[in-house]
Parts: C-alpha cells; sequence; structure tokens
C-alpha cells in the first residue's frame, strides 16, 4: 500500500489556516514573536516576510489555539503596527514546529566564466 501525499480533512478539533498581516510588520520583530506565541499555544506552522511588505503567517493545531494565535496577530508584538489581517481555511496538512524566514528575494542562479 502506498501512503497518500493528498491533503485531506483536518482531523476532528483541528484546523489549518494562512494569515496575510499587513502593516508595519517587517522589521519590528513581527515573525520571531509570532513564532514564540505559537509554541506556546503548541500551534505549529510558519512565518515568511513576503516582498510586498506582509508577512505571510501558516498555522496548523486545535481549532481553538488557531483562533487565539489569530487573534494575537491582530495586535502583534510591540512595535508592530498591524493595518489588517485577511485569514483563510487551508486544506488539512500536518505540520511539526515552527519556522521562521523570508519569501521576499526570488532565488536566483548565478552564472560565471567557466
Amino acid at each position: 500500500m502506498v501512503a497518500s501525499t493528498e491533503l485531506s480533512s483536518a482531523p476532528v478539533g483541528e484546523q489549518r489556516v494562512q494569515a496575510i498581516v499587513s502593516g508595519v510588520v517587517q522589521g519590528v520583530g513581527y515573525r520571531a514573536a509570532t513564532r514564540k506565541e505559537a509554541l506556546h499555544l503548541h500551534v505549529h506552522g510558519s512565518a515568511m516576510n513576503l516582498a510586498d511588505g506582509t508577512v505571510e503567517v501558516i498555522l496548523a493545531g486545535p481549532t481553538d489555539a488557531v483562533a487565539r494565535l489569530c487573534d494575537w496577530l491582530k495586535v502583534g508584538p510591540c512595535g508592530a503596527v498591524v493595518e489588517s489581517v485577511a485569514v483563510r481555511t487551508l486544506p488539512w496538512c500536518p505540520m511539526e514546529g515552527f519556522v521562521t524566514g523570508s519569501k521576499e528575494r526570488p532565488l536566483t542562479l548565478e552564472v560565471g566564466p567557466f
């Protein structure tokens, strides 16, 4: 039997969402603070800077904890000025841990002399 890699429905009481956070949310510790809050709430996922100045947050975990973290995203850490948070439900996909990073720089290949 081959294991399926397709996305499925979330287990009962679990959910996965994407939040796009806009405002002054880059350069103020927003991703690191989101990670800290997520780990405290036992929520898995990621927080990534996007090229347009927003932060993309993917959250997976218990529905109540994900909702609490989505509420926290609307305020963020000291120094952040959150203008809006757009949240949408994503298909379930198990996640482990919480990573931060950046999607703001496209991958480029440098070709040098041979």
